[in-house]
Formats: C-alpha cells, sequence, structure tokens
C-alpha cells in the first residue's frame, strides 16, 4: 500500500460557485439570498458558497415533503 502525505486535490472547476438547497426536486436558493463560505478543511481557502437556510426555507421545504407524502406511501 503506497501512503501519501500529500493534501487531496479537489477540481474547483467542478463545484458550482453557490450550492443552492434542494427543495421539492428543485434547486432553490435561501429565501432571503443568504449564503456562507464552504472552506477546504486542509488550506481554509473558500470552495464555494452555501446557501444558508432560515425558517422560511425549512417551511417551504415541509410543504413540500407533505405535498410529496402520498406518493411515497406503499
Amino acid at each position: 500500500m503506497i501512503v501519501s502525505h500529500e493534501p487531496a486535490r479537489i477540481d474547483l472547476t467542478a463545484i458550482p460557485a453557490i450550492i443552492p438547497n434542494q427543495i421539492g426536486l428543485h434547486d432553490a436558493r435561501a429565501t432571503d439570498g443568504r449564503t456562507f463560505p464552504k472552506l477546504d478543511p486542509a488550506t481554509g481557502r473558500e470552495i464555494c458558497q452555501v446557501a444558508r437556510s432560515g425558517t422560511a426555507d425549512v417551511k417551504l421545504a415541509v410543504e413540500s415533503a407533505v405535498k410529496a407524502q402520498p406518493a411515497w406511501r406503499p
């Protein structure tokens, strides 16, 4: 087994600039537009921004799940 002590390399071009929420099978930015940075733990460098969900976003997600729930029942 070969063990490398080099940090893993991340292809930043494969990562979108903003990672949205997933609500009802759709991408959705945070309702208020807020984001927070996702940092590479090895370097501390910012990788991308992530949607910062709030109460309104959770409410939308729950409403979407309630609507979809009948299709999940056996």
